[in-house]
């Protein structure tokens, strides 16, 4: 979902994209009591499940930020304004 979010907001340019990317990211995901993410996000942003289980991997959380870290920087090379 974030790295689908940056990506339109690349591609258009549209800043409700990139809102919907950081209102996710740093409101929705982000459990800041035991510094994990959340591992399903239903519409109406409510929580499914517990932070993890035996599905879920480090691998899926670690390259998504990646994938993140790496549109940020392009964005910011390309001179995109990110308030």
């Amino acid at each position: 979902m974030l790295v689908g979010f940056l990506d339109a907001f690349e591609r258009t340019g549209e800043e409700k994209y990139f809102d919907a990317f950081y209102i996710t990211w740093r409101k929705y995901f982000i459990n800041h009591q035991v510094v994990e993410w959340r591992q399903l996000l239903q519409k109406g942003n409510t929580h499914v499940g517990d932070i993890g289980n035996q599905w879920k991997a480090i691998y899926h959380t670690g390259r998504s930020m990646v994938e993140c870290k790496n549109r940020l920087e392009r964005l910011i090379e390309n001179c995109f304004i990110i308030n």
